[in-house]
């Protein structure tokens, strides 16, 4: 465990208060590279004793490694409480059983288990490989949501069609009135799917196998062709993919353009290497 002073010298965590469930936590953000919850807080919310669970975590030999003495502003002034990594609050709350807490508090707790990292990522973001912490990216649409867009779309679509078909005996004018909001209403609908789909197919990424077949790739010719004419043209390589791929790294992506990425590859091997049948290693087609 670590000591985290707030004294006021560089690397004083910066505290904010959070609401999560109806309930208000603090996060404390360490050298903006660490996010950590006081663990007498969370225990508070969910009925449980603090020291009993501070002493389970200092006992859990994966959990331990979490743990931080933070010092924080507190009703009482500044104290130094124990807080806990959010790396392993998912481990610590999913180890605590439903009978150890009252039966009315037992939804909450259900709720912290699943959601609670997932809020502090979404706003904190990850904690990039250089240990800062990276801007969360836009939250992606989930393949429920789109279904359940698709169900209101029909529900909605089905309740059209039968105020349309009541209203038979209404004057023509009135009847071509409402054949034409019939449209557009299920237009805007068919729009709004439509760019709920497009949203959750530009929010799935390449896998890391996808993205060492692109990187070993680029790798490979910008290797021969140095090889061959003695000019260095990888940076050249990966820019100009950046670019004509629009996507800042090879992570970011999306798995809709794999295909597009492969094709461009094997243009580059033809343009820089055009008779050399050994410019690309194999290309793996399928998602990984």
């Amino acid at each position: 465990m670590t000591d985290q002073s707030a004294s006021g010298l560089p690397g004083r965590p910066r505290v904010d208060t959070i609401t999560f469930n109806e309930d208000e936590l603090q996060a404390v953000v360490l050298d903006n590279r660490e996010v950590v919850l006081p663990v007498r807080a969370v225990c508070g919310v969910l009925g449980l004793d603090p020291d009993t669970q501070a002493e389970n975590l200092r006992q859990h030999d994966v959990l331990a490694q979490g743990l931080r003495y933070v010092r924080i502003p507190t009703a009482g002034g500044i104290q130094t409480v124990l807080a806990l990594h959010r790396r392993y609050l998912y481990l610590w709350l999913a180890s605590i059983p439903p009978n150890q807490v009252r039966p009315e508090i037992r939804p909450k707790l259900k709720a912290y288990q699943e959601e609670l990292v997932e809020l502090l990522n979404a706003i904190y973001g990850v904690e990039s490989e250089a240990g800062s912490l990276e801007p969360a990216a836009p939250p992606a649409i989930s393949p429920a949501t789109v279904t359940l867009i698709a169900r209101q779309m029909r529900t909605l679509a089905a309740q059209l069609r039968q105020e349309w078909a009541d209203s038979q005996d209404v004057q023509n004018q009135e009847i071509a009135e409402l054949k034409d909001l019939v449209n557009t209403q299920l237009r805007t609908v068919q729009g709004q799917l439509d760019e709920a789909q497009q949203r959750l197919l530009d929010s799935v990424k390449i896998t890391a196998a996808q993205q060492s077949v692109i990187r070993r790739s680029i790798e490979k010719i910008g290797k021969r062709y140095e090889t061959k004419t003695g000019k260095a043209i990888y940076d050249l390589l990966y820019a100009r993919f950046r670019a004509e791929l629009g996507t800042p790294r090879y992570d970011a992506l999306p798995a809709a353009k794999y295909a597009q990425a492969l094709d461009w590859l094997r243009a580059r091997a033809r343009e820089y290497l055009p008779d050399d049948p050994d410019a690309l290693p194999p290309l793996q087609e399928s998602l990984l």
